[in-house]
């Protein structure tokens, strides 16, 4: 008794529930008003336009609207259950693409290591890559032989990076 209890207390076996009742009342309602308000053949369109009118058809109409309104809603709300669950793949996909160095920022805060050795491999593969890149960097620099893309690329992930602060 207390396991049907818990399982009736749980939300999402309620929401289920609920979504298959609506699907139930509506596909139900659906065939039934086909059935009886909207007979085939000569007979059925004299007597149409007086069936469709009568309480019963009225009501089959509003719970095939109702019903497919709120099958909808039942969607909406399960792909917004999913984006909550599944936030942090939207926060990866939303990050500026050219911008090595964030994927190990990221690493780092997420597992926040004692020490390097005990960061992960990831991670410091991309350190690896972003010290690499500023050393060639620094080498053009010196070498005076910067180049405009360069320059280019670093506004764009500048951009990129406020326009993501500003929008969260």
């Amino acid at each position: 008794m207390s396991n049907i209890r818990s399982i009736l207390s749980n939300y999402l076996f309620r929401y289920i529930l609920l979504c298959i009742g609506f699907i139930t009342a509506h596909y139900v309602s659906a065939h039934l008003y086909v059935w009886w308000c909207v007979p085939s053949g000569v007979k059925g369109y004299v007597m149409s336009p007086f069936l469709t009118l009568s309480p019963h058809c009225q009501f089959l109409r509003w719970v095939t609207y109702n019903g497919g309104v709120c099958i909808n809603a039942c969607w909406v709300l399960l792909g917004s259950w999913l984006i909550s669950k599944f936030q942090f793949l939207l926060n990866v996909l939303v990050e500026p693409p050219n911008d090595k160095d964030s994927c190990a920022k990221r690493c780092v805060q997420d597992s926040e290591p004692e020490s390097e050795e005990s960061e992960p491999e990831s991670c410091q593969e991309d350190e690896d890559e972003v010290k690499e890149e500023n050393e060639i960097k620094e080498e053009k620099e010196k070498e005076g032989k910067v180049e405009e893309s360069t320059s280019r690329t670093k506004l764009r992930t500048l951009r990129n990076r406020l326009r993501y602060k500003k929008n969260t």
